[in-house]
């Protein structure tokens, strides 16, 4: 879902999109759309969404409810 959101905000600000995912908080932190606080955050997001997608069936249930 924020993915989406920042792939709108990307679109609607007329901004090249990113060559990775990865790189789209900073972009959009090095843009002035999102805060130096909210970055890690956002990263954070994107890469436990990364495990979630990609290593579903190796999750560690207590890790995850901690996340």
């Amino acid at each position: 879902m924020i993915i989406d959101v920042f792939d709108l905000i990307i679109i609607e600000e007329k901004i090249k999109k990113p060559e990775e995912r990865r790189e789209t908080v900073s972009l959009l932190f090095n843009k002035k759309i999102l805060s130096k606080n909210l970055v890690p955050k956002l990263e954070g997001l994107l890469g436990f969404r990364n495990i979630l997608v990609y290593e579903y069936g190796k999750i560690d249930r207590k890790k995850f409810m901690n996340i």
